[in-house]
Parts: C-alpha cells; structure tokens; sequence
C-alpha cells in the first residue's frame, strides 16, 4: 500500500466519521433523520466520486464508498 492510496482510505473514513456525526446532530436536533440522512449520502456520494475519479476508476476503496452511498440515498429517497 503506497502512502497516497492509504490517505485515500483515511480522508474515506473520516468522511464516513464526519458523515455519521452529521446524522446524530441532525437526528439529536430534532430536525429530522431523513434531512441529516441525506446530506450524509450527499457527502459520501461526493467522496466517493472523488476518490474515484482522482483513481482512474482503480481505486476498490472509492468504488464502494460510491456504491454503497448510491444505495444508501436511494432508499433514503424511497424510505423517506
């Protein structure tokens, strides 16, 4: 594992921690769980292309943060 592909996988979960806390802040705020929910899958879409697009598509970790942030705000959408 080169350094630059372990930053990669580093800033991916920090994101998915930042993510996370968005969502606790927004359920604890009383504001909603589908607002903070979607911005989460909002910003782990974001990430994920990213991560993808700086990769050339090699990048396995990008690719399924992508994925899995796509199904998330699909069922976010459908759910909510």
């Amino acid at each position: 594992m080169t350094i630059s592909k372990a930053v990669h996988v580093a800033a991916g979960l920090f994101l998915t921690g930042v993510g996370s806390l968005i969502l606790l802040t927004f359920s604890s705020l009383a504001i909603g769980v589908p607002v903070g929910f979607l911005l989460v899958c909002v910003i782990l879409l974001s990430a994920g292309l990213v991560g993808l697009l700086r990769s050339q598509y090699k990048d396995f970790f990008a690719g399924w943060l992508l994925w899995t942030a796509t199904l998330a705000t699909y069922t976010g959408v459908v759910l909510f």
